[in-house]
C-alpha cells in the first residue's frame, strides 16, 4: 500500500463519516478486483472516464464485469455499449453497483438492456 492509501485510511479511521466509509469500502473492493482480475491470463482492461470494464474472455460471469460506474454524460449509449460489448462477444458479466454508482438508477437501466 502506498502512504497516499494509508494516510486516505487513517484520515477515514480518525474522522469517520458515512460518506468516508463508502468512499474508502468502495475503493478497496475495486482495488482488490483490479488486483485479482490483473492474475488471469489474457485479460483486456478498458479503461474509461466513467467506468473500467474487465474481460476475462471466460465463461464465468464474476470474471467478466464492470466497477467503478459514474456514468453522467450520454448515460443510455455507454450503457448499451457496455452491455453489447459483453453480449457481442457471448460473455456473461456482471456490473458492481455501489452507493456512488451513477446514474442513480443505474440498476433499472441495466435490467432495460437485460445486463
Amino acid at each position: 500500500m502506498i502512504f497516499e492509501e494509508v494516510f486516505q485510511m487513517n484520515e477515514v479511521l480518525r474522522n469517520p463519516t458515512e460518506e468516508k466509509i463508502i468512499e474508502a469500502i468502495e475503493g478497496n473492493v475495486f482495488d482488490y478486483r483490479r488486483w485479482y482480475s490483473k492474475r488471469i491470463k489474457g485479460l483486456e482492461i478498458i479503461e474509461e472516464d466513467d467506468y473500467y470494464l474487465f474481460n476475462s474472455g471466460l465463461q464465468f460471469g464474476f470474471a467478466n464485469f464492470v466497477v467503478n460506474i459514474k456514468i453522467t454524460k450520454k448515460i443510455e449509449q455507454k450503457i448499451r455499449q457496455i452491455c453489447s460489448y459483453f453480449k457481442d462477444q457471448n460473455l456473461p458479466f456482471h456490473v458492481l453497483v455501489t452507493p456512488n454508482s451513477k446514474p442513480e438508477n443505474i440498476e433499472k437501466l441495466l435490467r432495460c438492456h437485460k445486463a
